[in-house]
């Protein structure tokens, strides 16, 4: 089974490589990284997505630093 994340946007072809997703309270959340040739904001941010049932369907949640960690 595949997820279809929905990319706001103003964020196509920016957020193109998506992360592990993983649990984080009462949702799943998965990074979207820029892939190796980003430069979007210098290519330090990812787009934060959201999954409140179960990974069927994403919500974009917001930017958050490159360097984040769960």
């Amino acid at each position: 089974m595949s997820a279809s994340i929905p990319i706001p946007d103003q964020y196509n072809k920016i957020f193109v490589t998506a992360e592990l997703p993983f649990k984080e309270e009462d949702h799943l959340a998965v990074l979207i990284n820029q892939g190796p040739t980003g430069d979007y904001r210098g290519g330090k941010v990812k787009g934060k997505f959201l999954s409140k049932d179960n990974g069927l369907t994403w919500e974009f949640f917001e930017e958050v630093q490159a360097n984040e960690t769960e």
